[in-house]
């Protein structure tokens, strides 16, 4: 095969991979401030154990995206930190915890500062109905925890699988590649099935 055929042949697969190339250029994309982050904690936290000062890790529940792109991804990594813990006491009263959550990892290793702020609480409190009230949200970035009722005197203890809603602090821009950061699409749904023809009422002759 001649030199001028093999340039010819090369064209194409050269086109193809330039225009891939430009494709997957990165992109800055704008992470707004108030953006809503579902979390969950990494391991439970127990009030007879954990001490103030003490840090604990969370797990970003979903994806979070912006302009069909994942900026924070799924299983993402975060901190916070206890501002507060105190055990059960012996006359009776309850075990008490505060959590300040941090900041959270974005899609390209950066970091993002977040809070538990109002915004959040209210998320929480649409979504804590099938979950025991050991643990109340409050506005001001943290989640107090309190025991009542019927475990009055014991310890709080906030369950991993628990999710807590936290939200950016301040806007940041995240670099992502412009295809593998692509959110997926949505399943297509099926057709519905149609409705089965009325049977004619039978007359009587």
């Amino acid at each position: 095969m001649s030199p001028s055929v093999l340039r010819c042949a090369a064209l194409p697969a050269l086109c193809t991979f330039l225009s891939q190339a430009a494709s997957a250029a990165p992109l800055d994309v704008l992470v707004p401030a108030k953006t809503l982050v579902q979390t969950h904690l990494a391991q439970p936290i127990n009030s007879a154990s954990a001490h103030q000062g003490d840090s604990f890790g969370f797990v970003v529940a979903q994806n979070v995206i912006v302009d069909n792109l994942i900026v924070i991804p799924a299983r993402a990594a975060g901190s916070g930190h206890i501002t507060e813990a105190h055990s059960a006491g012996k006359n009776g009263h309850s075990g008490g915890l505060q959590l300040s959550f941090d900041f959270v990892y974005a899609a390209d290793g950066s970091v993002i500062p977040v809070s538990h702020d109002q915004q959040a609480a209210e998320k929480d409190r649409s979504t804590l109905g099938t979950y025991p009230l050991a643990f109340i949200p409050f506005v001001g970035g943290i989640l107090r925890g309190l025991a009542a009722g019927a475990i009055r005197g014991k310890e709080v203890t906030i369950p991993a699988d628990l999710k807590i809603y936290v939200s950016t602090s301040i806007a940041r821009k995240v670099r992502v590649d412009s295809v593998k950061a692509a959110a997926p699409s949505p399943a297509p749904s099926s057709p519905a099935s149609p409705l089965p023809s009325p049977t004619p009422a039978r007359t009587s002759r």
